[in-house]
């Protein structure tokens, strides 16, 4: 839109709206922010950004703000849910968290039911793997998931996820298709046995969804983690690419993507040890596994595909970089 349209409602005190800047000339729906109430630059952020939409809505969502490891207290932080619950089905809305130095500590599960939603932190979007640490989200709450997404179509982007020792980061669950979860970073300290993957399917969850470009870390030494990528074979046509996962400090991660879902594509992923041990790399049943760099001492990287054609150049540092092991 040019220019002058905006001139006469300027001159009557409206603001231009952020979805208006954000489009880039392409539709969007609203944009909301969440921002920590405890921020030095909060009453200033409140006065450039704070809006009220034609639905009623408004554009900045408050959280409280407080850092804390008090359940009860970290459930008044609802500053996420309330812009997620804002948002409108299929309108494209986004959810931008405001980078803080603080943890977005939470004491629920966070639950995206909404299509086409945007959730996501700005920062460094596009790099390599992972996310910087500029917006970290803290499950308080030790019997609950950070995420649990039933809504499709959905961005999670440039997030800094902090699970339960025993519960997902996310939870794809039963008719969560379509999703695009990329560069974020993963970081539990884990239980003795940390048997829920970070990122885990339920029923057909995770159908025709993209995981790629993210980076995990299992802290803690000693502990084991069953899955870092868990999909099973209820799901179709989900690709896992591009992501990055380092086991140290002694932690055992039994297999690090398991990747199940028919017509499954795990491409170009790069897994390895650093003091600790993968038992098993990845696992495709049916689909194409090509291009990744497996960097343990397994003697099988990669569990056997029912499509045989469909395992092509992967590489194994078990092996001197030679061509991946494919178990029997």
């Amino acid at each position: 839109m040019l220019l002058r349209n905006y001139l006469p409602p300027l001159k009557l005190g409206a603001k231009i709206l952020p979805q208006e800047i954000a489009g880039l000339g392409f539709t969007t729906g609203n944009i909301y922010y969440v921002i920590k109430k405890t921020e030095t630059f909060y009453s200033k952020f409140l006065k450039d950004f704070q809006c009220t939409y034609s639905d009623g809505s408004k554009a900045v969502c408050i959280d409280e703000g407080a850092t804390t490891a008090v359940e009860a207290t970290a459930a008044l932080n609802t500053g996420i849910q309330d812009a997620l619950n804002k948002c409108v089905s299929s309108r494209g809305d986004y959810v931008i968290i405001v980078p803080s130095a603080d943890d977005y500590d939470i004491g629920a599960v966070l639950t995206m039911t909404k299509r086409n939603v945007h959730l996501i932190c700005p920062m460094a979007l596009g790099w390599g793997a992972g996310a910087q640490n500029a917006c970290r989200v803290n499950q308080v709450d030790a019997d609950a998931s950070i995420i649990k997404l039933t809504g499709q179509n959905c961005e999670i982007a440039g997030l800094y996820f902090k699970p339960a020792d025993t519960y997902p980061a996310i939870t794809l669950d039963n008719g969560s298709w379509g999703e695009a979860i990329h560069h974020n970073t993963f970081y539990w300290t884990g239980a003795t046995s940390y048997v829920i993957a970070p990122i885990t399917d339920a029923g057909d969850g995770g159908s025709y969804s993209t995981i790629e470009n993210n980076y995990f870390m299992p802290a803690g030494s000693s502990n084991t983690t069953t899955d870092v990528i868990r999909i099973e074979n209820e799901a179709a046509a989900c690709r896992v690419n591009g992501n990055v996962c380092i086991v140290a400090n002694s932690n055992i991660c039994s297999n690090v993507i398991q990747n199940k879902s028919t017509m499954a594509e795990v491409s170009n992923n790069r897994v390895g040890e650093a003091g600790g041990t993968i038992t098993r790399a990845i696992t495709v049943n049916n689909g194409l596994c090509s291009g990744n760099m497996i960097g343990t001492s397994a003697t099988n990287d990669v569990a056997p595909s029912t499509n045989t054609n469909g395992f092509v150049g992967n590489w194994s540092g078990a092996t001197g970089g030679a061509a991946a092991s494919q178990a029997t």
